[in-house]
């Protein structure tokens, strides 16, 4: 019997990387979240297929971002990415065992880890997606594994686009730019930054007063049917973390920002909005807190890896977390079966938590059924 429904949704966007350098802030970047992020995702999309389990995932990919995964030049840059980290781990494997160094022999298993690891991205890429993961979003797309959301074309702020004509470029080439990219028009958006403004009224430069329609009619405009916000937009209050920073000559505080008033609403609903045909879900608080909490939720266990030690040589993580209070010097060796375990726990805890979350909220409501979204940065998965 249904306790509810579950909306797991990933929202997808980079910067323009494109001709930008390679690193800190280059094409690595955008490398670095395909190798991690992307083409594992489509791995575990497509192994899912296989099986007989369409994934049934929400995927936004934002246009500036789709338009780079269908680069050449970056598509090329992919390639060489991956044969830099492979040459780079094979040095590794090389210079390990090695008896000045500390567990050197758990090192060379790492390393061997990660030159199949590399290895098995690259036959990923190159071999089974012929180096289109456009073309296998659509694939997946087609046969009804995921939905594939749209955006602003260049992920602008919205609230702070000054003029109406401005707000339906961003959406109207966000939405052509879906469209011409995975063969049909998204019905659904993710709104830059989650940022959501109401319709409003000033005065104009004749003197006169003016009616500023709210962001939903603009997203009608182009034919989208839904969008995704944060909770606090549904229910009022501030989200998560949610505080004001004020920096003078490099002294910065961080002061809490004053509670918006409660709404009565809450996030286990979808909601039409009043200015347009235009349904809104917000994310829910502990769902999603669950997950993307280092300090409170999964990502912070100490057996997971740690992203910001690397080896001085070959740039690998060979390092978890071991703990939060932990030094870098101090962190312990990877063991990514170790991880591998821990993965199998949290995912038993997370279907558990949303099952409870639905089925409490509906003996609470006479039998009505809720919904729980999650939206997360698809980037942070892979890390």
């Amino acid at each position: 019997m249904s306790v509810g429904q579950f909306v797991f949704m990933l929202h997808s966007h980079l910067p323009y990387y494109r001709k930008a350098g390679m690193w800190p802030f280059g094409e690595e970047n955008l490398y670095e979240c395909m190798a991690e992020t992307y083409v594992p995702l489509l791995n575990a999309i497509s192994e899912l297929y296989d099986e007989g389990i369409k994934a049934k995932l929400t995927v936004g990919i934002t246009p500036i971002l789709a338009e780079q995964l269908n680069d050449e030049h970056l598509k090329h840059g992919f390639v060489k990415y991956l044969n830099s980290r492979i040459e780079q781990v094979s040095k590794d494997l090389e210079r390990y065992p090695d008896p000045k160094v500390a567990h050197s022999q758990h090192l060379k298993y790492l390393a061997k880890y990660y030159f199949d690891w590399f290895n098995h991205i690259k036959d990923s890429y190159v071999n089974k997606y012929g180096m289109d993961l456009i073309g296998q979003f659509k694939k997946y797309q087609d046969l009804g594994c995921i939905e594939i959301t749209t955006s602003g074309a260049t992920h602008g702020f919205s609230p702070l686009l000054a003029t109406d004509s401005n707000l339906n470029a961003q959406f109207k080439v966000g939405s052509d730019t879906t469209k011409r990219l995975f063969g049909k028009k998204a019905i659904g958006c993710w709104l830059p930054e989650c940022a959501y403004r109401q319709g409003y009224e000033y005065v104009g430069k004749d003197g006169k007063k003016h009616w500023r329609p709210a962001i939903e009619v603009t997203l009608q405009n182009n034919d989208i049917e839904y969008f995704f916000t944060e909770s606090h937009v549904i229910e009022g209050g501030n989200s998560i973390g949610n505080r004001r920073v004020i920096g003078v000559y490099g002294n910065i505080e961080y002061i809490p920002l004053p509670e918006r008033p409660a709404t009565g609403y809450d996030t286990y609903s979808a909601y039409w909005l009043p200015d347009a045909q235009v349904a809104v879900m917000g994310r829910n608080d502990r769902a999603g807190y669950q997950v993307w909490s280092a300090a409170d939720g999964y990502p912070g266990d100490g057996c997971f890896r740690e992203f910001h030690k690397k080896d001085d040589k070959s740039g690998m993580h060979y390092w978890r977390i071991t703990s939060p209070t932990t030094d870098l010097g101090d962190k312990m060796l990877y063991d990514p079966v170790l991880a591998l375990n821990k993965i199998n726990e949290n995912s038993d805890h997370y279907t558990t938590l949303i099952y409870h979350l639905l089925n409490d909220y509906k003996k609470a409501h006479n039998g009505k059924e809720g919904l729980v979204m999650v939206s997360f940065d698809t980037e942070l998965f892979g890390h």
